[in-house]
């Protein structure tokens, strides 16, 4: 039975790397906070947020330097202070990249 106090279906595991997110006012560094198999929490310095509910993201998981590339759906936004942080959930995500990523949340298993 799953915590009454987490709503989300599936483990997110810790993940710290440097992404890149591209929105429709540019491209900018961020860092992922942590990952699923469905989506990905991540901030960046606060700027003005885009109304973009869509995201492009480009990132490489632990010991594999070949870039996931994968359309985000931003389910959350929220700024506190100078930190903008954002969740999104995965979108059209290649079935070779759903694969590497299923390897990688199964080495926390």
């Amino acid at each position: 039975m799953r915590n009454e106090r987490e709503r989300r279906e599936l483990k997110r595991t810790p993940f710290t790397a440097t992404i890149w997110e591209e929105r429709s006012d540019g491209m900018r560094p961020a860092k992922a906070v942590d990952i699923c198999a469905l989506g990905m929490r991540y901030e960046r310095q606060a700027t003005k947020v885009a109304k973009d509910r869509e995201v492009l993201l480009e990132f490489c998981l632990p010991d594999d330097n070949r870039p996931l590339k994968v359309l985000g759906c931003v389910a959350g936004e929220s700024v506190r202070g100078s930190v903008h942080s954002t969740s999104v959930t995965f979108a059209m995500l290649a079935p070779a990249d759903a694969k590497r990523l299923q390897r990688f949340m199964s080495r926390d298993a």
